[in-house]
């Protein structure tokens, strides 16, 4: 008998990490500020507590900052990305 929590059409929940990579990639493809709400339309299989969390913790590292309701990679962070593809 199959577990009911382990559905086989069920998508596997992002881990951190994905979320985080994810993020940056999204947000560091560019200087466009972001909100909330387009993230997640963006990035609809992360669950918008994970993004948030995401989010603040990227915050705090310094790859992304906050101005009012709008999320950037930080020009540190977005030159890392642009000379490497990846922080």
């Amino acid at each position: 008998m199959q577990d009911e929590s382990t559905s086989p059409t069920a998508p596997e929940p992002w881990t951190e990490e994905k979320t985080d990579a994810e993020l940056i990639k999204l947000i560091g493809e560019d200087q466009t500020p972001w909100s909330v709400d387009e993230i997640a339309t963006e990035l609809p299989s992360a669950k918008r507590l994970t993004l948030l969390d995401s989010l603040g913790k990227l915050r705090s590292a310094g790859i992304v900052h906050r101005c009012d309701e709008l999320w950037m990679i930080t020009r540190a962070a977005h030159l890392t990305y642009d000379l490497t593809g990846a922080l």
